[in-house]
């Protein structure tokens, strides 16, 4: 309230004199001035106004000293009032009992330096301000001087010491308490403005980014000034996905060894072959990484250094995903009595280190191989294949096969222990057609072997130990029996026999005295007890064993481990499951939707059963069978291959061939697939119907080779790509040509046309004309 005093002149005699009217006004007071009259003619009277402030109560005071501490700590998470005013009570109850201004102020001064240490915590990105350690930190920060622009010949304690001297309020003055926590607040706003500001820079100085240039012509500037010349969060928060795709374009352009931006583009706006991304482009990629960065509510100091580690870390695995330096072919041929009576062929890049097998053919046996015309070292068969490889070039491994006549020695040496708890039966011939009497290698002992003995189809049978002395070699083992395996359990048994001895050795050689278990009683196994891969008894408390033969299991809990695998669906529809805790069992979910074909799931868990099934889990709750999904990377791929193995080709559960056989596709017959799928090992597989996989080395794919007609490139250089989709480093389509369309491929959902042997396009890169 301020009051408006109007004085009114007017002359007595030779002087003049002032009369008050007074009125009242609500505005901004002004500092106190004396009016001054001064000599002036005989005229009429004049206005002079006076402003006047009105004195402010001291529950005025309090009141905006309350409201100003309550919104600040608001900010923090915690409390003003509760903290100890320093004389065993707290700044509540002192400013509940203030009589005057000095002790108001005394208020705002604690609980404003309670809540510069709740700044600095948040500053520093602290847990807490208590612990030795952080206390430390803080204290820190507060010697150290001062980053925002006129304070920074002032440490950070000097500086937030003064604005907080600005919102002591002497008694009858307007509080400034308000005025004071706005500066303040603008201090550390800028103080942490200038952290991130400091850490973009280092991170682009120390990835060697920080000349840089984005922007063009007048516009342009490094990435360096870019961020320098920031002066808000917001601000910064714009310039941030400049200076990332800035960087990520230039690493990108590095990787792909491209000559033009144009290339780059393309590449940023092609979809990624990296696991886990493959239903996103690049460019999308890079967004998320960039977008999770940003300063917000829930982050005040992104990680940029690590944001722009990600980038260019996920770019390697891209240009990696989708560029081979060289490629080539491995033409292998089975020869009998000089005629090829099998074929096949392997893709190789370069790096690969493929193991190539002799096939098996009835009647035959694996003689020797020869790569392009040169004998080469076999290990039972198997030929190694690494060397440097050129591009597009063939590659003949020829394997070359002999009348099989009855098993066959090939020279090694090594030791093998006796495995059979019988004891291992001796033969003196290689055939084992003819056993010695009453000869019989114990249990657990060790012979050395001079040969290795095979069948015809080319399996290990044999061991020869000494003249004319063999062992069959499922009788023993390469490694010592001599040792009892302990492995985590968690199941439950039901005790089968009367009065069931107990053990307190893994042995099962030491009884334990008065300590029987009673028939149908149920006990706990945490682990169990294997000899020789052979599961010998169970732990069912501290030294305390049992022989599998006296128990049977009930149930056991799957054992879980974390996982980062990303798995892909490879068959129709696949069903969900949800883990019982009661019951240690998976059941169908019929709550949860079914996994689509060939859509790619990121793995969180993975439990395996105690019968070896496993199960990944996809979703919060959602399990699905390991039977139904593969690790390997799968593509949606619609088709059809015709099996151009003279044998036929055998179908299997997964891409990589583990596991039994499911079926035999004859030779020559056709048929449709689904997906196809990379193996790690380079190799590749098609789906020929629900969880049935059949090796592309035994089948060929049919490509539409009706197509006849042109493609024009668009505006922007074209990258090519291989029959897999993956890109063809270093060869590119310029801009606006046209190219003889011989026919065509559809990978997942992306049509692709071939411009030359081996090489495509993609379709939405250009315009298709008939």
């Amino acid at each position: 309230m301020e009051r408006k005093e109007h004085y009114r002149l007017h002359k007595s005699g030779k002087r003049w004199v002032a009369g008050i009217v007074a009125t009242a006004a609500i505005g901004v007071p002004l500092a106190l001035q004396t009016p001054v009259a001064q000599a002036a003619d005989d005229s009429s009277s004049v206005t002079v106004t006076k402003t006047v402030q009105a004195a402010s109560t001291l529950d005025q005071q309090k009141t905006a000293l309350k409201t100003t501490l309550d919104n600040a700590f608001k900010t923090v998470g915690i409390s003003w009032s509760g903290q100890a005013n320093g004389a065993g009570g707290t700044l509540g109850t002192s400013f509940d009992d203030a009589k005057n201004s000095d002790q108001l102020n005394t208020v705002w001064q604690k609980a404003m330096a309670n809540y510069v240490t709740a700044k600095i915590q948040k500053h520093l990105a602290l847990p807490d301000s208590t612990s030795p350690a952080n206390v430390t930190a803080i204290n820190a920060f507060k010697v150290k001087n001062a980053t925002v622009t006129n304070f920074t010949n002032l440490t950070n304690q000097k500086a937030t010491d003064d604005l907080i001297a600005t919102g002591n309020t002497p008694a009858g003055q307007e509080p400034q308490y308000q005025t004071a926590l706005t500066k303040l607040d603008d201090f550390f706003t800028k103080t942490d403005l200038n952290k991130n500001k400091t850490a973009l820079q280092d991170a682009l100085t120390a990835g060697q980014w920080a000349t840089l240039t984005a922007g063009s012509g007048s516009q342009a500037q490094t990435l360096s000034a870019l961020v320098t010349g920031t002066t808000s969060s917001n601000e910064l928060n714009t310039q941030w996905p400049t200076v990332a795709n800035t960087v990520a374009a230039a690493t990108a352009k590095k990787l792909l060894n491209a000559s033009t931006d144009d290339a780059v583009a393309a590449f940023l706006k092609a979809k990624s072959q990296v696991t886990g991304y493959l239903n996103e482009t690049n460019q999308q990629v890079i967004d998320a990484i960039v977008s999770a960065k940003k300063i917000s509510t829930s982050v005040s100091f992104p990680d940029y250094k690590g944001a722009l580690a990600d980038i260019t870390s996920y770019l390697d695995k891209a240009v990696k995903a989708q560029t081979n330096s060289a490629v080539a072919t491995i033409n292998v041929r089975d020869w009998t009595d000089g005629a090829i009576i099998a074929q096949r062929t392997i893709t190789v890049k370069s790096g690969d280190t493929i193991p190539i097998g002799a096939a098996y053919h009835d009647g035959w046996t694996f003689d020797y191989v020869n790569l392009d015309g040169t004998k080469q070292d076999a290990n039972n068969g198997t030929f190694t294949f690494s060397k440097t490889i050129k591009q597009d070039t063939t590659y003949t491994v020829d394997f070359h096969y002999k009348k099989a006549t009855g098993n066959v020695e090939q020279a090694a040496t090594g030791v093998v222990y006796v495995k059979n708890t019988e004891g291992a039966k001796l033969y003196t011939d290689k055939d084992l057609s003819k056993q010695i009497a009453n000869r019989t290698l114990a249990v657990g002992t060790g012979w050395k072997y001079f040969t290795k003995v095979y069948d015809t189809k080319g399996d290990l049978v044999a061991y020869k130990v000494a003249t004319n002395e063999y062992v069959k070699a499922a009788d023993v083992q390469t490694t010592a029996v001599t040792d009892y395996v302990v492995q985590a359990f968690n199941g439950v048994l039901r005790i089968i026999t009367d009065n069931t001895q107990t053990y307190s050795d893994v042995a099962l050689t030491k009884p334990i005295t008065g300590q029987a278990l009673a028939y149908g009683s149920r006990w706990a196994a945490p682990q169990k007890i294997l000899h020789d891969g052979k599961t010998t008894g169970f732990q069912i408390g501290i030294n305390v064993y049992v022989r599998v033969g006296d128990v049977a299991v009930e149930s056991s809990r799957p054992t879980f481990t974390d996982t980062s695998d990303v798995v892909y669906v490879q068959r129709s529809q696949a069903p969900q499951y949800v883990f019982d805790e009661n019951t240690n069992q998976f059941t169908l979910a019929a709550n949860l939707p079914r996994l689509q074909m060939t859509s790619p799931w990121q793995a969180h868990s993975k439990a395996v059963m105690q019968d070896g099934t496993v199960y990944y889990l996809v979703s919060s709750k959602g399990w699905v069978k390991g039977d139904d999904v593969t690790t390997a990377r799968v593509t949606s791929r619609t088709g059809a291959v015709t099996v151009t193995n003279i044998n036929g080709a055998l179908t299997y559960r997964n891409p990589t061939k583990t596991g039994d056989a499911v079926q035999r596709l004859v030779t020559r017959s056709a048929w449709k697939i689904w997906a196809v799928a990379q193996n790690p090992d380079g190799s590749s597989a098609y789906l020929v119907a629900d969880n049935q996989w059949v090796s592309a080395n035994d089948v060929s794919e049919q490509i539409q080779d009706n197509t006849r007609g042109l493609f024009q490139v668009g505006d922007i250089t074209a990258v090519t790509f291989d029959s897999n989709g993956r890109v063809i480093r270093g060869q590119f389509l310029n801009p606006n040509t046209r190219w003889q369309v011989t026919g065509r491929l559809t990978i997942g959902n992306q049509l692709f046309y071939r411009v030359a042997t081996g090489v495509y396009v993609r379709s939405d890169f250009g315009m298709y004309v008939q």
